[in-house]
Formats: structure tokens, C-alpha cells, sequence
């Protein structure tokens, strides 16, 4: 037995070598990938937690969002000693979280002005207790994921703003559905516009997160604006399409139309037929009956449920019981609401 640890340690050992020498010998070095050159214009890419552009003009530069900042310590690389601005497309934390870094480089920074809230005063959003009234919030559980720390924003973008830099005008575009109050920054070349369009849609028609979406609990109003947004975008009928995560799109066109249907089917599919901003406050009770009570209404008890199942919670499932609700008698009332604040 003394012997076959011995060789399980020096196994072990082996594997973890191997293991470590084939991931440093598979990492490729982190470099800047030029975009659009034909177009005029000076673009780069730059990968981490999420894309970061670089725009270029001389040794002055443009950053479009952050990421985690580690494109701060090369862009000596391309010649640039002067970052100007960074202009982010949404708050979600992963589009700026090296924001402490831009520290020695004092750019100004631009945003969504609908976003401006989530991005200086987090702490608003990021809630140990929320609660049923909170804004951006599905039954208390937040859709929005703003900084850890305070981010000051020296322009609030607008609905139909124009951004100029160094003669690049920059058109701003409120493209809401991933975000709140998302935007995409189009520039025009001269090969047609460049969508700068953070995550309103990912290369081959995909979406970056569903869960972001998810503003009313199955009512799609995120989806709906996500569609908005991509029909918008797909008006301007880009040359190019350069997302917040994954590759660029470049059949940006084609991919943005079939994405839309995509996108409408799922909405049809996730409403499930409820009429939805129409007809849904005649459909979504048809169940309950008035009571004896004044501004209450009763479900008639489902005696096929289980109350043991259930527990405190049993009213909640079967509804108020017709027999305890009478005018001054609202005992099962209060149990219903004590088991819910339960």
C-alpha cells in the first residue's frame, strides 16, 4: 500500500503539468484586431469580458465601453497616448467594470441618459431587501445589474443624439431590450453605417441573455422592445455590425431580419395566446365570482387539492373559501394573507 501513493502523487503531479503547459501553450497573446479598414476609418477590437472598440485618430482615441480596462495597458501598442472618451451602450457591469482604471487617463464618459440613474447611484438598484415597488424589478427580483461602485457620467446620451468626435458623428439610438434604456451608436463610412449595437444581437441570430429580457413576468414587454430595437436597427441596413459579445456580424442585414421572426415567433410562443396591451384585463379573470364583501371576490375551493400538501399556503391555491367571507367576517382572509407574508 505504501507504494501506490507514491505513484498516484507523481501521476497527479504529471496530469497537473500537462494539463497547465498544453493551456499556456493554447493561449494565444491578447492583440488588437483592426476593423473596417477599407471603410476610412480607424477601428479596433479588443476582447475581454466583453468587446471593447477603439476608434482612432492620431494618438487620441475613442473607447467604445470598457470592459475589464486591460485594454488601458496596451493602447500604447497602436499609438495612442490621449483616451478622450468612452461612451458605453448599457449598464450592465461587464461593459465597464475596469472603470477604476480610467483613473490616469481621465477620460469623459457618455451613457444613455435613461441609464444614468443605475450607473451613479447603484446602490439604489442592488437591494439586500427589495421590495414589490422597486423600479426595474419583477415581483421584487431585479432585471437590472448597475456597478458595484459609483460611475460618474459626464454626458446623458438621448433618443435621436448626435455624438461628434474628431469629425465622426455619431448617430444614438435607443435600442431598449436587452437594457432598460440600451443604445447603439451608428457611424456613418463610406461603405455604408457601422452599428456599434452592444447586445441587441449576437453573430448567427442569437440572443446574449434571455433573462435580461425578462422585464413583467411573462407578459414579454422586454421581448417586444428587443424586437422594436432590432427592426430599427435592421432599417439602417448596417454594413457592419459590431456586437458587445461574440464576432463580428457581418452579413449584419440578413442576420437582423431573421432575428426579428425569430423573435416574433418566441413572443407568440411565450404569451401563450394571451392577449397581451389588448384584450388581457377581459381575459385574466374568469375565474373569480364577488363575494358578500364589498371588493372581494371569491374562487370557488377545489376540493381535489391536497390542504396538507400545501399548509399555510393552502388558501393561496384554492382561493378564499365561499363560506368564511361575509361582511364583518374575514377569517380566512387573514389567514390567506398571513400565509403569504410568511
Amino acid at each position: 500500500m505504501w507504494q501506490a501513493r507514491p505513484r498516484t502523487a507523481i501521476s497527479t503531479c504529471v496530469l497537473v503539468a500537462a494539463a497547465l503547459w498544453s493551456a499556456g501553450r493554447g493561449a494565444e497573446p491578447a492583440r488588437f484586431e483592426p476593423l473596417a479598414e477599407d471603410a476610412g476609418i480607424e477601428l479596433f477590437l479588443w476582447r475581454d469580458v466583453c468587446n471593447v472598440y477603439v476608434l482612432r485618430d492620431g494618438d487620441a482615441a475613442l473607447l467604445i465601453d470598457l470592459g475589464d480596462g486591460s485594454v488601458l495597458e496596451h493602447l500604447g501598442q497602436i499609438g495612442i497616448r490621449r483616451l478622450e472618451w468612452v461612451l458605453l451602450t448599457h449598464h450592465h457591469r461587464e461593459q465597464y467594470q475596469g472603470h477604476s482604471k480610467l483613473e490616469s487617463w481621465r477620460p469623459q464618459i457618455a451613457a444613455p441618459e435613461k441609464e444614468r440613474a443605475l450607473l451613479e447611484r447603484p446602490t439604489d438598484f442592488r437591494k439586500m431587501k427589495p421590495s414589490l415597488g422597486d423600479r426595474f424589478t419583477v415581483h421584487g427580483a431585479s432585471y437590472v445589474r448597475p456597478p458595484v461602485k459609483p460611475l460618474k457620467i459626464d454626458r446623458g446620451l438621448k433618443r435621436m443624439d448626435t455624438f461628434t468626435w474628431h469629425g465622426r458623428e455619431f448617430w444614438c439610438l435607443e435600442t431598449a431590450g436587452n437594457s432598460p434604456g440600451s443604445m447603439s451608436y451608428l457611424l456613418k463610412t463610406d461603405h455604408g453605417w457601422l452599428a456599434l449595437a452592444g447586445d441587441v444581437m449576437m453573430a448567427g441570430g442569437h440572443m446574449h441573455n434571455w433573462f435580461d429580457t425578462e422585464w413583467d413576468y411573462g407578459f414579454a414587454k422586454g421581448l417586444y422592445a428587443l424586437i422594436e430595437s432590432v427592426s430599427l436597427l435592421e432599417s439602417f441596413e448596417p454594413s457592419l455590425l459590431l456586437p458587445s459579445h461574440g464576432p463580428v456580424v457581418r452579413n449584419a442585414k440578413a442576420e437582423l431580419r431573421a432575428y426579428q421572426q425569430k423573435l416574433r415567433r418566441l413572443a407568440k410562443l411565450y404569451v401563450r395566446g394571451y392577449n397581451v396591451s389588448t384584450f388581457a384585463g377581459a381575459d385574466q379573470d374568469k375565474v373569480s365570482r364577488p363575494s358578500a364583501s364589498p371588493g372581494v371576490h371569491i374562487v370557488a375551493l377545489d376540493t381535489t387539492i391536497d390542504e396538507k400538501r400545501y399548509g399555510p399556503w393552502f388558501d393561496l391555491v384554492v382561493g378564499v373559501r365561499p363560506e368564511d367571507v361575509h361582511a364583518g367576517q374575514s377569517g380566512s382572509m387573514d389567514r390567506t394573507f398571513n400565509g403569504y407574508h410568511e
